[in-house]
């Protein structure tokens, strides 16, 4: 993907959405298309009606990535996620490297790595884009956990502090 290409198609028609369908999505293909700002993927091989929910999300101005592969059934079972790893997950979904995860946490970098290492462990991982990959469908797993708090991202995006 050109991205002065992409650039100048934005700026020449603003309301355009850019997605891809494809039926093999990999780790690397979901991150160019977050690199590149693209509003969404998604897999020929996932069920009709919830590509359709996905198009209509994206015209709606949301960003989708869905996907049914392999690692989406490393999201099922396994231990719960504590509130800090939610936070973690979340910020590395986002593309945040450590050292700025540990500076919106106030913490060190060496305790974003611990908890990225955990959260690796937990999902049987084995690189950040993977993990990153999972974060979505392990975020909502762990909002329907009953033993933990649901995770409340308003912090992040101006709401009040949890």
């Amino acid at each position: 993907v050109n991205r002065a290409a992409l650039d100048t198609v934005r700026r020449r028609a603003p309301q355009s959405r850019f997605v891809i369908c494809c039926g093999s999505i990999t780790p690397e293909l979901v991150l160019a298309a977050m690199e590149h700002q693209l509003d969404g993927i998604i897999s020929t091989r996932i069920p009709v009606p919830e590509a359709t929910e996905a198009l209509a999300r994206i015209c709606n101005g949301e960003r989708q990535f869905r996907f049914q592969d392999t690692l989406e059934a490393r999201t099922s079972g396994g231990p719960p996620l504590s509130p800090r790893e939610r936070v973690v997950l979340a910020m590395v979904a986002d593309g945040l490297r450590n050292r700025q995860i540990a500076v919106a946490l106030g913490t060190s970098e060496n305790s974003v790595k611990v908890h990225i290492n955990r959260l690796l462990r937990k999902t049987g991982t084995k690189r950040r884009q993977e993990l990153a990959l999972l974060a979505a469908p392990l975020l909502a797993r762990a909002a329907h956990d009953p033993e933990l708090p649901a995770f409340d991202d308003t912090w992040m995006f101006g709401g009040n502090p949890v």
